[in-house]
């Protein structure tokens, strides 16, 4: 009886499993804080040197815990790649991350202890920003010409469209045309900034020439924003949460010439004309003809002046017009405006000779009347600036500058021009 009530027992003994072990048998992780991405935002070239991730967990029994820090993307099945030496309770961040989100998780371990991972920590890095836009992207420079271009076209229909006293009458600080050639033109000044320093070319000389490109473009882009608006605010780029405010026109005139200067350093052989054609038209427009006719100098002998095929009957209206004559008809013309004012009538007469017929020994009535004539059949980019010049706007009133858009001086708190 005995012995059957034995074997009853054990096997009820052997029904059962072996107990758990107590608590205190095997050590224990916890999470105590998960780590968090940084509270300031980090953007591509600017990440700090000393931002990190941190665990904070604890172990019983006296266990020594080890940490290891991976990457993960969540889109490929969560594959978890360790990161080398990242084998602390902290994890510096690169300072060389790329734009995008980046993950991490980090697994804490102790001996003979359930290893345990934190949550994901998701670290944002924006792209470069400049006066609040973003950088541009590299193999993007085709849509950076054709930005520029689409600004040049852009100010030519402004001038084209509203150059008489009657027309501009048209407008108001709520016109479209007006907003939305101003928003290019800073997206393109801005986008300039972003090509100055480096943003365009692979190639040392590449750089070089995108570098002196985006001074040229900026410059223009000026000029353009000055000839319709007057002082208009100039970006200060070390400074970017900085409000510019507006300058002053002798102010972005000596911008513009410091960009020109710059531009003159890198430009491949052929765009050197563009940059010296804008710093005559700046000297000119500022009325500081010595240094006008000098630039005009520069540019006959360097050969930009030579004329193709001129129509005299219609100079700029000829279907077979091309870029390098319409560049030098204006240059002529310009130079022939600082010769007369400095009243050098011989190097005035020279400049136009091949685009009228005029004596050698022309009178400076002459000469003015022959650049007039000329100018009056050019319709695209230089109606504001030669009215400027020759005083026609003076009696203008407010419509002498176009009205500020409004949504520069809601947003930007820029002062409007005088009438509007």
């Amino acid at each position: 009886m005995f012995a059957v009530a034995a074997m009853a027992l054990t096997a009820c003994e052997n029904l059962n499993p072996d107990p758990e072990p107590e608590p205190g048998d095997v050590p224990v992780i916890t999470i105590i804080s998960q780590p968090t991405a940084p509270e300031e935002g980090l953007t591509v070239g600017s990440i700090p040197d000393d931002t990190r991730l941190t665990v904070v967990a604890s172990v019983t029994e006296g266990a020594t815990l080890s940490y290891q820090w991976y990457t993960y993307d969540p889109e490929l099945n969560e594959v978890f790649e360790a990161i080398s030496g990242a084998t602390d309770a902290s994890y510096t961040l690169p300072t060389d991350l790329v734009a995008g989100d980046h993950y991490y998780v980090c697994e804490v371990s102790a001996p003979e202890a359930e290893s345990k991972r934190t949550d994901p920590v998701a670290v944002r890095v924006a792209e470069e920003v400049i006066f609040g836009l973003p950088r541009l992207p590299q193999g993007a420079l085709d849509e950076y010409v054709e930005l520029y271009a689409e600004v040049v076209e852009a100010y030519l229909d402004i001038d084209d469209n509203y150059s008489t006293l009657l027309e501009r009458q048209t407008l108001s600080p709520s016109s479209r045309i007006l907003y939305d050639f101003w928003a290019r033109a800073y997206l393109l000044i801005n986008y300039s900034e972003t090509v100055i320093r480096g943003g365009g070319g692979e190639t040392e000389v590449e750089i070089k020439q995108w570098k002196a490109r985006g001074e040229l473009y900026r410059a223009k882009a000026y000029i353009y924003l000055t000839t319709l608006f007057g002082g208009v605010p100039v970006p200060n780029y070390d400074d970017p949460m900085a409000s510019p405010g507006r300058s002053t026109v002798s102010e972005v005139y000596s911008n513009i010439i410091y960009n020109l200067d710059v531009s003159m350093g890198g430009l491949p052989q052929d765009e050197v004309a563009q940059s010296l054609f804008a710093n005559l038209l700046v000297m000119v427009s500022r009325k500081d003809y010595v240094i006008a006719r000098d630039f005009a100098n520069i540019l006959s002998s360097s050969g930009a002046l030579v004329l193709s095929d001129i129509n005299r009957d219609g100079i700029f209206n000829s279907n077979d017009r091309n870029e390098a004559n319409l560049l030098a008809v204006q240059a002529r013309l310009l130079g022939a405006e600082a010769c007369l004012a400095l009243n050098d009538l011989p190097k005035a007469t020279q400049f136009l000779t091949g685009l009228a017929d005029i004596p050698p020994s022309a009178t400076a009535d002459e000469i003015l009347s022959t650049v007039k004539d000329i100018w009056s059949q050019w319709n695209e980019g230089m109606k504001f600036m030669n009215r400027s010049r020759r005083g026609e706007t003076d009696s203008w009133g407010k419509y002498a500058l176009m009205p500020i858009p409004e949504q520069e001086m809601i947003m930007g708190g820029i002062e409007q021009n005088p009438g509007w």
